[in-house]
């Protein structure tokens, strides 16, 4: 039995049907990889900018370096008390972005970043007191990072 014509060319285009979506399934799995590093790297922009600011907002208050960055205490009655808090706030905010952007950024880059949170934790007693006073406002993504210091 001869196979007719039809049957010829309805085979030949079920093998091309095949190959184009095989062809397809490739480019999308291509486009989803450009997709994904785009995504890692707007959030890795994003968060050097955030990171930028705040680092301006230490430029123009340096006098609190020593209370972030080496351990030192700040009293309650010291004048500069307030200014600190807000600045320690605004450091608990960006923190809390960078550990929900976690799944965003690949992970050699997290781990920098979870030493940088953790570090600034481990040294700055107000920006901890802020932390355990105001759990509630923060995700378990950022006080997860603090258990075990």
């Amino acid at each position: 039995m001869v196979p007719m014509w039809t049957d010829v060319a309805q085979a030949m285009g079920a093998i091309g049907a095949l190959l184009v979506a095989i062809i397809g399934f490739f480019i999308l799995i291509i486009q989803i990889r450009q997709l994904e590093r785009a995504i890692r790297s707007d959030t890795h922009s994003s968060l050097y900018s955030q990171c930028f600011d705040t680092t301006k907002l230490f430029y123009l208050n340096a006098k609190f370096l020593p209370y972030v960055y080496e351990n030192k205490d700040l009293s309650k009655d010291d004048p500069s008390f307030y200014e600190l808090s807000v600045l320690v706030e605004i450091i608990a905010d960006f923190f809390e972005h960078i550990a929900l952007q976690k799944t965003n950024l690949p992970d050699e880059v997290w781990n920098h970043w979870n030493n940088y949170i953790r570090s600034i934790y481990k040294s700055c007693p107000l920006l901890r007191e802020h932390f355990r006073k105001r759990a509630e406002w923060y995700s378990e993504a950022i006080l997860g990072l603090f258990k075990n210091i």
